[in-house]
């Protein structure tokens, strides 16, 4: 691939889908992080994070993972892809109040005690992302200029 000054919207797409069923290609994640300059796009897609993590290793496999912006989830069927499919779409922050009351024999031991929590829950549950709908998918498209 090569970038053409006087052609800088013509970009070359790659289309993987099955990304597991292709086996180890060495050269995939240093074309994931450096074809992107050179108008390299890539679209792959996967049934079950096992299988390419088996191939590529845990590490390997979360950081090819990273080099796609924009993600599109559909349904899957076990638990862990769809939690780090959850984990994806992202989490927000709660703050919590909580209320304690304790009585004591004496009205003057009676107390009120009130904290705020803070924790993160995730957007998306693990069951809806295991409940999608053939053909639906929680898109997470952070390309501002994709379309």
């Amino acid at each position: 691939m090569f970038r053409n000054p006087n052609h800088d919207n013509k970009n070359m797409w790659f289309i993987l889908d099955e990304l597991p069923a292709l086996q180890k290609v060495s050269s995939l994640p240093v074309a994931l992080a450096k074809s992107r300059k050179y108008g390299g796009c890539f679209v792959a897609g996967l049934q079950n994070i096992h299988q390419l993590e088996a191939i590529y290793g845990s590490a390997e496999c979360t950081s090819m993972l990273d080099f796609f912006n924009s993600k599109f989830i559909f349904r899957v069927s076990d638990q862990v892809t769809a939690y780090k499919s959850a984990l994806t779409l992202g989490e927000q922050e709660i703050i919590e109040t909580q209320e304690n009351l304790s009585y004591g024999s004496n009205t003057m031991r009676d107390g009120v005690n009130m904290n705020n929590v803070e924790r993160k829950k995730l957007l998306v549950m693990l069951s809806e992302i295991m409940n999608l709908p053939d053909l639906t998918c929680r898109p997470n498209l952070l390309c501002k200029t994709c379309w």
